[in-house]
């Protein structure tokens, strides 16, 4: 699997970007989609800290909402 960035922005505070591009997958044909990608201060791309395919932002905004709905969206909601 290979991704190709097409569009990026950047969080205002942490090296953590939204990406969109294409998927390059190994054993189908390309799709395009969006990740969350991590990078070093020096602008390198850290996908040990992890990366995920997401074919679109409702995705994305639905997850969310659904973990906001359900109250653990923000650590600081969280009990035990």
């Amino acid at each position: 699997m290979r991704f190709e960035m097409l569009k990026e922005t950047k969080h205002p505070k942490k090296n953590l970007f939204l990406q969109y591009g294409n998927w390059h997958w190994d054993d189908s044909e390309p799709s395009q989609g969006y990740r969350f990608i991590w990078k070093s201060p020096e602008g390198k791309l850290l996908p040990q800290r992890g990366q995920a395919y997401i074919e679109s932002l409702d995705e994305a905004m639905e997850l969310m909402a659904q973990a906001m709905k359900e109250g653990w969206a923000s650590p600081k909601t969280w009990t035990e």
